[in-house]
């Protein structure tokens, strides 16, 4: 199953970074990353860093498992589980793939409060605010 989740995790990351960055691309001229914004030790720098480590740590998981570094949780070893899981990745990409999508060129990785972008208002943040976007 770690084989499973380390593909879902490339996916995600083709998906939502990849292909997202060059669609933005080419729509706006701009990758959208911003990069680490904030001083250093600031609220926004830490969510960068964060950010950042809780992707390489997604990746590393299931990497070390299909590596034969890390064992799994034979709590957690249930076929059950295992469906929910994938289900709930796929879904999860696909929310991320649609959230992208409504955000259209106000689509950004990282703040420059210096680059407002207009506050999405269609598709699913209809219902959800942008936290992105400015009040």
């Amino acid at each position: 199953m770690a084989a499973v989740a380390l593909l879902l995790c490339l996916l995600y990351l083709l998906l939502a970074f990849g292909v997202r960055t060059v669609l933005h691309h080419r729509r706006t001229g701009s990758t959208g990353f911003r990069g680490l914004s904030g001083r250093p030790g600031s609220a926004s720098w830490w969510g960068g860093v964060l950010f950042a480590a809780a992707l390489v740590a997604g990746l590393l998981g299931p990497l070390l498992q299909v590596a034969g570094v890390l064992a799994p949780l034979a709590v957690l070893e249930h076929r059950a589980l295992d469906v929910v899981g994938v289900v709930l990745a796929v879904v999860g990409i696909a929310a991320t793939l649609a959230a992208q999508r409504a955000m259209g060129a106000a689509w950004r990785v990282g703040v420059d409060p210096d680059e407002p972008t207009a506050l999405v208002r269609d598709g699913l943040f209809a219902q959800v605010r942008n936290p992105s976007s400015p009040p």
